[in-house]
């Protein structure tokens, strides 16, 4: 009996110390590089042909640092670093064709890919040395607005700009979601 209850014992020492460890080692606490604690982050460049979605990226971005528990956006002049971002490329195209119902030279888009690239810096203020980058690429596919009867061959140009805008948006959240992380896990 004595020997099962030493066993008993160690096993509990055992997983608690186990346990414990675990949860030193997944619990490091967040930093960016550099400790920066104030960071400002002005509007993003936009290189892309779409116009005004840098303030979709600067919006996302700066939410991304208030959500945080350890950096706050500010001001320049209040500020350490800077975070530096620009959208490089930006390309829509159809991936899903159609030639039902439409005359034969002509195809509807059933189907439209986006493929974005951003590049982000950040960059101590008082030296202007650069401390940190990244790139990063991804892609979304969306439907395109459907024609419903078979003589029409045209559809609502607003409704494609709106939801290409809507994907460009949810694509700058992910986007500086994944950076942000990137950033605070310094890598």
């Amino acid at each position: 009996m004595a020997k099962k209850n030493k066993l008993v014992m160690l096993l509990l020492l055992i997983s608690v110390f186990v346990s414990s460890c675990a949860y030193q080692l997944s619990s490091r606490a967040k930093s960016l590089p550099g400790d920066f604690k104030f960071v400002h982050v002005p509007y993003f460049k936009n290189k892309s042909i779409e116009p005004n979605i840098e303030v979709y990226f600067t919006n996302s971005m700066i939410q991304e640092l208030e959500k945080s528990q350890f950096v706050k956006s500010v001001g320049f002049n209040e500020s350490e670093a800077i975070l530096l971002g620009e959208i490089s490329a930006l390309e829509i195209f159809a991936t899903s064709l159609d030639k039902r119902g439409v005359p034969s030279d002509r195809e509807i888009a059933r189907q439209y890919q986006i493929n974005m690239t951003s590049n982000y810096t950040l960059v101590r203020k008082s030296d202007q040395k650069k401390i940190w980058s990244t790139s990063i690429t991804s892609s979304k596919t969306y439907i395109a607005p459907g024609v419903t009867i078979s003589i029409l061959n045209t559809v609502n140009p607003l409704y494609n700009l709106s939801a290409r805008r809507q994907n460009i948006e949810a694509m700058a959240q992910q986007q500086t979601s994944e950076v942000f992380e990137r950033l605070s896990e310094n890598f």
